[in-house]
């Protein structure tokens, strides 16, 4: 079954697996970050075995962030799909400023408070000593049109984004608003999580800044907004 079909190109956003940082809590957002471990291990396996049944055909393009969690989280779906895979900066995680690596539950109220802003329109917010929403999605969404042409260009049903929690809490809000405010910020987007999109036939090749608002929501860690149009194998 053609995933996408008249909606044109389905695209995935991965959550990386688990890291030591995800246990602490700690506010790990800078360059080459902590690579994952072993339960993060095990997830980014098991993310590439459940893939066919409980996300959809496997992708023929993956990109992911230069932070290695997502490259280690990549691996095991990249050779099991066979597909063609990239680094790129613009989706790495929101930069966590003046709070890089803080443990403390001030910190990261604050963190999340901002990106939560940004999903309710507040784009000007500024994480501190980090990045604005606007400045944001001006380096994640020339990735996702760069993925869906790529997707497009090879023949390919599916494209995969791998990244970071709050980016793509974000991202995918930004790309298809119907996903709800209030259930990408209150529903958790667990460690190898997804969340799938369908872009429009019609905005395949697009720019980024054409994809905002004009995404089909499909699903939100990995719950199904419309159970009957996850394609599995049996399809």
């Amino acid at each position: 079954m053609n995933s996408s079909g008249p909606e044109g190109i389905r695209l995935v956003l991965v959550r990386h697996g688990r890291t030591l940082a995800n246990v602490s809590g700690a506010l790990d957002t800078a360059l080459p970050g902590l690579p994952l471990d072993e339960v993060g291990r095990g997830q980014a396996a098991h993310l590439a075995r459940r893939w066919v049944h409980e996300v959809g055909p496997l992708p023929s393009v993956v990109a992911v962030s230069a932070l290695e969690r997502t490259r280690m989280t990549a691996a095991p779906l990249v050779a099991a799909s066979g597909a063609k895979a990239f680094v790129r900066h613009g989706i790495r995680e929101v930069v966590s400023g003046d709070i890089e690596m803080d443990l403390g539950e001030v910190s990261a109220r604050r963190y999340h408070r901002t990106v939560a802003a940004w999903v309710r329109g507040d784009l000007s917010r500024r994480m501190p000593g980090g990045e604005d929403g606007r400045e944001v999605l001006a380096r994640a969404l020339p990735v996702v049109a760069e993925v869906v042409a790529e997707t497009a260009r090879g023949g390919g049903e599916v494209g995969v984004i791998v990244a970071h929690g709050s980016l793509v809490r974000f991202l995918a809000f930004s790309l298809a608003p119907g996903l709800g405010a209030e259930r990408v910020l209150g529903t958790k987007l667990e460690n190898t999580g997804t969340a799938c999109v369908d872009v429009p036939v019609h905005l395949v090749g697009a720019p980024g800044q054409d994809l905002g608002g004009a995404c089909v929501p499909l699903s939100w860690n990995d719950m199904w907004l419309d159970p009957t149009r996850q394609s599995t194998s049996e399809d």
